[in-house]
């Protein structure tokens, strides 16, 4: 270390304009790599927070009844930044059949979504892989899959 330190200093002595040049060199290589990295971290965060404000979130959290449902609806609704809340609920089957005028139809497992009227006011999004959603009407699909349990509060 001590000859690294003479060394430097011999350097600085013999001439004092390089060994400037070279400190101020450096000086503006840590301001500009300090510059871009706190550039990189505001435009990460204010990006990520326009982001997440323009996505709607459909949240949904089990519960045990239709009644603890729509109590947890109504008290999420209450929440500052909530658009809507509302009660719904979620059932899964491992295959379906009907037998009409057309022949038999049948499909696979998939999950039925029950909702309260004017849902489709409040949520618009449906994402279907199959199948259509017409208010007042039962909605058959067989790939549209949901994790939410029965008796569930969706926001």
């Amino acid at each position: 270390m001590r000859a690294a330190a003479s060394m430097a200093l011999t350097g600085l002595a013999r001439s004092p304009g390089r060994a400037a040049v070279r400190v101020l060199v450096l000086a503006a290589a840590v301001g500009l790599l300090g510059a871009v990295v706190l550039f990189v971290g505001n435009s990460l965060r204010t990006m990520t927070g326009s982001t997440i404000r323009s996505v709607p979130l459909d949240w949904q959290g089990p519960v045990g009844s239709d009644h603890a449902a729509r109590s947890v609806a109504g008290e999420v609704a209450r929440q500052r930044g909530v658009q809507a809340a509302s009660a719904a609920a979620t059932a899964p089957f491992s295959g379906v059949s009907h037998a009409g005028a057309a022949g038999v139809s049948s499909a696979g497992s998939g999950s039925v979504l029950a909702v309260p009227p004017g849902y489709e006011r409040h949520f618009g999004v449906y994402r279907f892989l199959e199948g259509t959603l017409v208010p007042g009407r039962s909605c058959s699909t067989s790939s549209w899959r949901r994790r939410s349990r029965r008796g569930s509060a969706t926001a």
